[in-house]
């Protein structure tokens, strides 16, 4: 699932500064003390660096691999039944009957370190249990952000929940220049390999309703 790189900044500045946990992740505690000290015009930028891995692997993905089935996650908001439909019926578990052997997934050993080193990570095959549409789609229906946020629809926002407000296109509403320059300077080239702008002279003075281009 492939997200604006802007509106995933946005996303993880809130989120690292209120919300996620800090378990495992030690990094974050140090951080999250100086985003509490930071303006959110300076904490954003800080994010920008602090993020950097991330970018780094969304810019060395390959988006070109058949057995992947990739889409947007603005898609997938603006039609989330349509395009759930697509992502079960991709993994087989779309059927009639509930335990079709229509299709095999390969599922891995998850388990310690040690334990995928001892086991060597051997593939197991086992049967995909399937599902009618309306039970998939009742799943899906009862994850909604509404539900998961507790009675917020989605563009009411609350900043410390980590369902804080459930659109695209945010970022437009939390960058100013020196965040474009940032950005642009950064990630330019990775906004550009997703089809988020189809150049790279692009702005906040740009329309909001921007066409981006396929990335695939």
């Amino acid at each position: 699932m492939v997200r604006d790189p802007r509106d995933m900044l946005v996303s993880a500045y809130y989120s690292h500064l209120h919300s996620h946990s800090t378990a495992y992740w030690p990094e974050l505690v140090d951080h999250r003390k100086e985003l509490q000290r930071l303006s959110k015009k300076e904490g954003l930028l800080s994010e920008m660096e602090f993020s950097r891995k991330f970018y780094g692997h969304m810019m060395a993905w390959d988006y070109n691999q058949d057995n992947v089935l990739e889409l947007r996650l603005e898609d997938i908001s603006a039609d989330p039944y349509g395009h759930f439909l697509r992502i079960f019926d991709f993994l087989g578990i779309l059927g009639e009957e509930p335990f079709s052997k229509k299709r095999q997934l390969t599922l891995w050993l998850r388990s310690s370190i040690n334990l995928l080193w001892r086991f060597r990570v051997i593939p197991l095959r086992a049967r995909t249990r399937t599902m009618p549409a309306e039970r998939l789609l009742g799943i899906v229906h009862h994850h909604r952000f509404a539900r998961m946020a507790h009675g917020r629809q989605r563009g009411q926002e609350d900043i410390k929940s980590h369902y804080r407000k459930g659109v695209s296109g945010d970022w437009v509403n939390h960058f100013n220049d020196d965040h474009v320059a940032r950005f642009k300077e950064s990630y330019g080239d990775l906004l550009l390999k997703l089809g988020y702008e189809a150049a790279p002279d692009w702005s906040l003075s740009d329309p909001l309703d921007r066409q981006a281009a396929p990335y695939r």
